[in-house]
């Protein structure tokens, strides 16, 4: 993988996160702007339109930094800090640019004269089925792919390699073996029985109607297909890319050839997924009457409008403010532990990266 390439690859992973860090506010509703509680009357604000604005500006500015940093230097002393420098100057800018919105809200009490409603959680409802294709088709690809190395286990090098760098040429080995050979695969495997674990999950949360929509099921069932489409579409692209890449790895041991395409068309796919299923889910109910009750000012229960603090709600999963689909209440116990274990994921994976070459040379 030359220096063109992998700063190519670099380039693109930064527009790809910077596409994302862009459509955040279109990914709300009109009553939560970045993240903000506001009354639909106030929902078109200068205030608000202003925030907005300047979010995108920022995040604009921050991955043409991003861009230029991953195209200067073309390796992973570069493409990490562009891209997870830009993720998180981005959820930076998001808390910072939605203060003067809560202080416009607060001072010019927005919520003063307006009627508010709780509302509970729907009971018992027919609830779109898990869709169990795509993780069938996921198993499937891995199954076809391990048939494949076991045909051809014997043609293996020994050692065999088991990390490549940016020249796309092994840098690191360990004795030929079935851990060694088809690990990737188990761990495509896991990865998919945790998707179909956490649909699992997501068809048992509550659904949660949001105060002033005329059809309180409409919204919460309209997310929840949309989110259990993409999780089995995850499912599926994992188990793509891992088996590409490790067919990549038997096929061309001694230098890789189609792993960078298999990785561009990844994230090519993944960031049409998501805008395909913000689109679907987007059916924006119509403006509460003139009077009606809307959703209460709980801005206190969100930091920085994306983290969900309720020690007093029962429910581990709650419906998101940015985004589609849920989020974690690490107000509860289950969710203060999954918060903690997904975090040191992150670090680990992050230091993996950094180290791991080093490692293996």
């Amino acid at each position: 993988m030359n220096h063109t390439t992998t700063a190519a690859i670099g380039v693109g992973a930064c527009l790809l996160v910077g596409l994302t860090l862009l459509l955040v506010p279109s990914l709300s509703a009109r009553t939560l702007p970045l993240g903000v509680a506001v009354p639909h009357e106030r929902a078109g604000a200068p205030v608000v339109r202003h925030a907005v604005r300047t979010y995108r500006g920022v995040v604009a500015a921050l991955t043409l930094v991003g861009v230029l940093v991953a195209a200067l230097v073309p390796s992973p002393a570069g493409l990490l800090p562009a891209t997870y420098g830009l993720v998180v100057l981005g959820l930076g800018a998001f808390v910072l640019c939605r203060r003067p919105i809560r202080a416009a809200k607060t001072s010019e009490g927005w919520f003063r004269d307006v009627p508010v409603r709780l509302t509970a959680p729907l009971g018992e409802v027919p609830r779109p089925p898990v869709a169990v294709h795509w993780y069938l088709l996921s198993v499937a690809l891995v199954l076809a792919t391990a048939a494949v190395g076991w045909s051809r286990y014997d043609t293996l090098p020994d050692p065999f390699p088991t990390h490549w760098g940016t020249s796309g040429r092994p840098d690191a080995f360990a004795a030929r073996s079935f851990w060694s050979a088809f690990g990737p695969l188990l761990v495509a495997v896991g990865l998919t029985v945790f998707l179909l674990v956490l649909a699992r999950v997501v068809r048992a949360a509550p659904l949660r109607p949001r105060a002033g929509d005329p059809d309180p099921l409409a919204r919460p069932l309209a997310t929840e297909r949309a989110a259990q489409s993409l999780l089995g579409v995850c499912s599926l692209l994992s188990a793509g890319l891992v088996s590409a890449i490790v067919l990549d790895g038997w096929l061309h041991p001694q230098r890789l050839r189609w792993t960078d395409a298999a990785l561009a068309v990844f994230g090519l796919v993944l960031v049409a997924a998501v805008l395909a299923t913000v689109v679907r889910s987007r059916t924006e109910a119509p403006a509460p009457a003139e009077g009606a009750p809307q959703a209460p000012d709980d801005d206190r229960l969100w930091r920085g409008g994306l983290l969900y603090v309720n020690r007093e709600d029962p429910a581990l999963l709650v419906p998101k403010r940015v985004g589609v689909g849920w989020t974690i209440n690490v107000g509860h116990p289950v969710g203060r532990a999954l918060a903690i274990g997904l975090l040191v994921l992150v670090v680990a994976g992050l230091a993996l990266a950094v180290v791991g070459p080093t490692l293996g040379s």
